[in-house]
């Protein structure tokens, strides 16, 4: 049994979908699971649905949801001929006639449980368009929710998985199932009482991984828009270079820093039981892409870099003056773990901590939190540049005209918090 997942991107138009339909009809294991993603930017969407209602403007948020509705109609009456379409597009204004009726609820006071009843709505919906063209094709297939797969419990928004009991339901939902291929989401969970999880941005890859772990799947291959894992974002740099292998290690360590070609939970599940992972092109699914498996002979023979713009650079000081030690640390831990706020680079001084973290709504929160106890000063815009397997010649290049604020050394890594 092999395991694929596709992004949203892969998913964003007729095309996409049709070109979805390809890779599985071409796929090499009869036994299949297809995690897909939401449509492209219908996540962002929902979450702009989700601002409304929680602002009390429920005319907004359905006058949004209306529109996000007839971007799914859109892609469905491009792929599927004639009157065939019509069941579609029944189906799927079921689901937006749900979201309906839960924005003219009250929401809930607690925000993280508000997005993940509606942030889920994405995949649920784009999970039952691909399981419709899918079965147009001719191909055996099934629709599983993956709530019904995927055990969490209630943290919103960042939910941990209980490994004993989605390893049962995935024995008893998947390897038992007559249909030759299954569809589910990516990203979404449920708790032991039913209620709708999300296990953090972009985690759909993850869902793929732990569904691979859970099934001792052959592979994961995550079908992306790029020609498989770059040494950096060719968005950025015109000389890119493909990595066409590394180890588990140096793919998590990509991962953790920035590299958003995999989600950084996906690949300890997939070490665990040494199940390779494909990165491949979704336009073109005969090329090589990138293995990540359990060798390391090739991980030090490219230098990657990795930028990532807009973040923020948070100082944190002792009121009193007093030495930044391990009772402080444990408060200003316990805060970021609370408003789930990651950090993506800290720093300790005698009376400071420093961390980085992306822009984000619950920062406010945080500082609030913390500014009793605490001075909290902090510097936007920010940039923070990690270099892999480093040289002065790339550390040069990479920081040269910019105002260093923070810098780190390890024998591997090189990582500068710079402003413009």
């Amino acid at each position: 049994m092999e395991v694929y997942k596709f992004g949203g991107a892969s998913v964003k138009d007729s095309p996409g979908l049709k070109n979805l339909g390809e890779i599985v009809l071409k796929r090499k294991s009869n036994k299949l699971i297809v995690v897909v993603s939401a449509m492209a930017k219908t996540t962002n969407a929902l979450e702009e649905v989700l601002f409304s209602w929680q602002d009390g403007d429920v005319k907004n948020a359905l006058d949004k949801i209306e529109t996000i509705k007839l971007a799914h109609h859109k892609i469905v009456r491009e792929s599927f001929p004639g009157l065939s379409s019509e069941s579609v597009l029944n189906q799927v204004n079921d689901f937006f006639l749900k979201l309906a009726a839960l924005v003219k609820l009250s929401p809930s006071e607690n925000k993280s449980y508000n997005y993940d009843k509606v942030v889920s709505f994405g995949e649920l919906v784009s999970t039952h368009i691909v399981y419709q063209y899918l079965l147009s094709l001719k191909l055996s297939c099934a629709w599983v929710d993956a709530g019904d797969l995927i055990r969490s419990d209630n943290n919103y928004r960042n939910a941990k998985i209980d490994w004993d009991k989605t390893r049962d339901n995935c024995q008893k939902y998947l390897t038992k199932s007559k249909a030759d291929i299954i569809i589910t989401q990516g990203f979404i969970a449920k708790t032991a009482e039913g209620q709708r999880t999300t296990l953090g941005r972009e985690g759909s890859d993850f869902t793929g991984a732990i569904l691979a772990y859970s099934v001792d799947a052959e592979s994961l291959t995550i079908w992306k828009d790029v020609p498989g894992l770059l040494n950096a974002d060719p968005r950025k740099f015109p000389d890119t270079v493909k990595l066409d292998e590394i180890s588990y290690r140096e793919a998590l360590e990509l991962s953790y820093y920035g590299a958003s070609v995999i989600h950084p939970k996906t690949v300890k599940p997939l070490q665990n039981k040494s199940i390779p992972l494909y990165i491949k092109p979704f336009g073109d699914c005969t090329a090589s892409g990138s293995k990540v498996y359990h060798a390391d002979h090739y991980d030090a023979d490219v230098p990657s870099y990795i930028v990532k713009e807009k973040q923020i650079l948070i100082s944190i000081s002792p009121r009193d003056f007093s030495f930044m030690v391990e009772e402080h640390l444990m408060g200003v831990f316990a805060a970021f773990a609370k408003h789930g706020i990651t950090m993506n680079l800290m720093q300790n001084s005698a009376i400071s901590f420093s961390a980085v973290v992306d822009d984000s709504q619950q920062l406010k929160d945080l500082v609030e939190h913390l500014k009793g106890d605490f001075q909290v000063l902090y510097n936007t815009e920010v940039s923070l540049v990690t270099i892999r397997h480093y040289n002065e010649d790339i550390i040069k290049r990479l920081t040269n005209g910019k105002n260093v604020l923070v810098e780190q050394k390890t024998r591997q890594t090189a990582r500068f918090v710079c402003a413009s």
